[in-house]
Parts: structure tokens; C-alpha cells; sequence
């Protein structure tokens, strides 16, 4: 038991969760073949529940979120991001890899989602598109959300945010 709560410090929340779930059917299995004591009906139809709680968490991890935004005018602070229109996403702040869907062409980049802390501002959504400089003002685009790299951190300067970004863009090669 201590080694399986000491491993919980060091996964996800989201595959704690699936081990947590897994703990109880592990004790089932345990006991059929330890003890040799045979489920009810009603444990059994616990168990597949269980199991079946299971798979929609898997499930839930594995669906990608996709939306379509339209591109709007920034606060013009010389970060070349195209600034979205999308605020309400159901994922946590932080730093994305997405993909960004505009004319057929799929661009990797990178999504800031949340408070823009360096700056003291309110929630914004924006990507840096890789190899892109034209201009996307009121088009729209569509996102595909790949994987949080990094959470959002206030910077002591913009130059410290440019820093930063540059270290992020690493992750689209």
C-alpha cells in the first residue's frame, strides 16, 4: 500500500486515476484466486462498471480537442501571434502543441491558453505559427490540440518571455 500511494507523487492525475480504479479489481482477482471466494451477481455487475469507467477515462484522454476560431487584432506587443477569438476551452492555462488547419495547410505551432501573467491581462488564446509570417487578421483557422508542454509562468520582462518562447518553439522540430 505504501508503495503504491509513494508512486502516486510521481504520475499523472489522470493515470492515478486509472490505478485507483484498478486497485479494487485487482483485490477481486487476488481474492478469486488467494481465497477462492466466487463474485455475487451484484459484485460482478459492479466490476463491469468499473471496467467500464475504466475505458471511458482512457477514452476521454485519448479524443483530441479541435475548434475553429477566427483570428483578431492583439495588443501589438511584437510576439507575432495570431490572437483567437476562443477563450471558453475546456482544457487547463498552459502552453500547447497544436496543429493549425488554414487554406488545406496544416502548420505545427504552439498555444498559449490563459492568463497572460508577465502582463498582468485577462485570459487570451494565441499561436505562434512555425515558418508562417503572413497575415491571418479575420480568417479563421482551425486548432487541434496535441499536448500541454508546459504551464504558464510570469516572466520578470518580455525579454524573458521571448526567451522563453524561443525555448518553446524547440518542441515543434
Amino acid at each position: 500500500m505504501f508503495l503504491y500511494y509513494f508512486g502516486l507523487k510521481r504520475v499523472k492525475a489522470s493515470q492515478a486515476t486509472i490505478l485507483e480504479l484498478f486497485w479494487p479489481l485487482s483485490a477481486i482477482i487476488l481474492d478469486y484466486f488467494i481465497n477462492g471466494n466466487v463474485l455475487t451477481p451484484l459484485q460482478i455487475g459492479a466490476t463491469l462498471m468499473l471496467l467500464f469507467a475504466i475505458f471511458k477515462i482512457v477514452q476521454a484522454q485519448n479524443r483530441l480537442l479541435s475548434f475553429t476560431a477566427t483570428v483578431i487584432h492583439g495588443e501589438g506587443r511584437g510576439f507575432h501571434t495570431a490572437n483567437l477569438d476562443v477563450i471558453n476551452l475546456e482544457i487547463p492555462h498552459g502552453i500547447y502543441l497544436v496543429d493549425v488547419l488554414r487554406k488545406g495547410k496544416k502548420y505545427k505551432s504552439l498555444m498559449h491558453f490563459g492568463y497572460r501573467s508577465t502582463y498582468h491581462d485577462s485570459i487570451s488564446t494565441e499561436v505562434i505559427l512555425a515558418n508562417f509570417n503572413q497575415d491571418l487578421y479575420g480568417q479563421n483557422i482551425k486548432v487541434t490540440v496535441h499536448k500541454k508542454i508546459r504551464d504558464i509562468i510570469e516572466f520578470s520582462s518580455p525579454k524573458a518571455l521571448k526567451a522563453q518562447i524561443t525555448k518553446d518553439m524547440e518542441y515543434l522540430k
